[in-house]
């Protein structure tokens, strides 16, 4: 790898070795940062995330490195372990903006439930979470569409992210150690169920944008077909 100096096998060891220390840590910081997100996105009601609201400049400092320890944990599935001179590599964040990983952060995390620490289901709810919201901004303000097809969008985005974040404070009680009363076993078919959720949102969000699509192409295509004919005709 480029930049690092060392041969690849002395690479790969340290970056497991890396890994090994930080995944176990990471994935408490994933479901709280996405309260913060959704929090500020207007879509979360519920007590809990209220609560981020009250919170004092260096709290929602160390929120925003939640933000970047998602970040982080999902360049490893999607890209692989990647090392640098200083350490593990902060990637772009995938959603927006770019935030610095201090290690003193990821250092104090606290340990997760060990009933999920290795769940990956965790990490994909989240990762469906991420595309969810992704897809509703594809077109926002194309010009194919008219103020209401824009306002109906909005209304099916709100009512979506609102049943995220719903189930994004249920995962964020089963995965936190000493937040409910479970029994491993329960705690794994929780998570279970809000993967099944997640994941039949993800599927109606794509296919509810594929619509939104079709139809700017087909006005699209209606647009072009009149501007040929007035060419034809010659109106221009």
């Amino acid at each position: 790898m480029a930049g690092v100096g060392k041969s690849p096998a002395l690479v790969l060891g340290v970056v497991q070795a890396l890994a090994f220390r930080v995944k176990a840590l990471v994935i408490g910081a994933l479901v709280f940062m996405f309260c913060f997100v959704f929090c500020f996105g207007g879509v979360v009601q519920a007590q809990t995330f209220g609560e981020f609201f009250n919170q004092k400049k260096t709290q929602k400092k160390y929120l925003l490195e939640q933000i970047a320890a998602l970040q982080l944990y999902l360049s490893y599935a999607k890209k692989g372990y990647q090392l640098v001179d200083g350490g593990l590599q902060t990637v772009r964040d995938i959603t927006s903006g770019e935030f610095s990983l201090h290690g003193a952060f990821i250092s104090s995390l606290k340990a997760v439930s060990p009933a999920v620490r290795k769940n990956v289901k965790v990490a994909e709810i989240l990762s469906y979470q991420i595309g969810i919201a992704k897809w509703f901004s594809e077109f926002k303000g194309n010009a194919m569409l008219s103020p209401g097809d824009q306002l109906y969008i909005l209304e099916v985005k709100a009512a979506v992210l609102a049943d995220c974040s719903r189930d994004l404070e249920s995962l964020l009680l089963v995965v936190t150690s000493g937040r409910l009363e479970m029994e491993e076993a329960e705690r794994i078919r929780r998570i279970d169920e809000l993967y099944e959720a997640m994941q039949d949102r993800a599927a109606f969000t794509t296919d509810f944008m594929a619509k939104v699509e079709r139809l700017i192409r087909s006005r699209e295509r209606d647009r072009f077909d009149i501007l040929d004919l007035r060419r034809a005709y010659g109106f221009e």
